[in-house]
């Protein structure tokens, strides 16, 4: 899976502009719609669009493009649950090459009958989740440019005596796993202590480098074989007065704006 900062229900407002393509914010809850970056345009030689589009999917290997044609007509989008800075760039070098073929925007949706084509590669990895139980999937509020950020969480509980070497040993996890962002809460109490620890990345495809995928797999192993070797608990000590909020106690991070402030 991919961790990190992401954009689903606001555009990256003054840090991206797309002539072309606008933004449609995913609907979460019920009606669970993706985030789009979308176009319908008029194209003189829509065939040799399409082939450049499908020479950029090859060079951006983490590309991912929607074309629904109509004859000339074309309607070209990307989309998901999560939009990285990747697929806002990769989308201005779409914008390239569609006002070099002097395209002209369309008012049609011509959905219906079109023939349908994605460019995408088929060696990406696909989202593998956590297994184990003990890993959570968490977003957080909105940050930056109207970012959000996914990261995994992990609450557990230990002793006072374990715990710096605990926490060092899941930085080391870190390093191993490529995990650029590790963070956490604590509140100690007695001989204990609860903790509410974060895993995640930071942007993902700036200047269109690939993103970066977690292996959940191997991560979950690792602190899974962590917790035996320092006797942790998964979950919190009860308590309304024992929870972790003392914090934010960074470890590792990169893009501190968008993945913590």
């Amino acid at each position: 899976m991919i961790l990190g900062v992401y954009w689903y229900f606001e555009f990256p407002t003054g840090l991206y502009h797309h002539d072309l393509f606008k933004f449609s914010k995913g609907q979460g809850g019920f009606a669970d719609w993706p985030a789009q970056l979308s176009t319908s345009v008029v194209a003189d030689n829509p065939e040799r669009t399409i082939g450049q589009l499908q020479d950029l999917i090859k060079k951006y290997k983490d590309g991912l493009l929607f074309i629904y044609q109509d004859d000339n007509y074309l309607k070209i989008s990307t989309g998901g649950h999560q939009i990285f800075d990747y697929d806002f760039l990769l989308i201005g070098e779409v914008e390239n090459i569609l006002k070099r073929g002097n395209v002209k925007l369309s008012e049609d949706e011509r959905t219906v009958n079109s023939k349908f084509i994605k460019l995408a590669n088929s060696d990406r990895e696909s989202f593998i989740s956590p297994r184990k139980g003990f890993l959570q999937i968490v977003g957080s509020p909105k940050r930056k440019f109207n970012s959000e950020t996914a990261s995994l969480r992990f609450d557990c509980n230990l002793s006072i005596k374990n715990k710096l070497e605990f926490i060092q040993t899941l930085k080391e996890i870190c390093v191993s796993e490529n995990i650029d962002v590790f963070y956490f809460f604590d509140k100690d109490f007695k001989e204990n202590s609860n903790l509410m620890i974060f895993f995640t990345n930071g942007r993902q495809g700036i200047n269109l480098q690939e993103k970066k995928y977690t292996n959940t797999i191997s991560l979950e192993d690792k602190i899974e074989n962590a917790c035996k070797l320092f006797n942790v608990d998964y979950g919190h000590k009860p308590g309304f007065s024992l929870y972790p909020n003392n914090g934010p106690k960074i470890e590792r991070v990169i893009d501190k704006e968008f993945t913590i402030e």
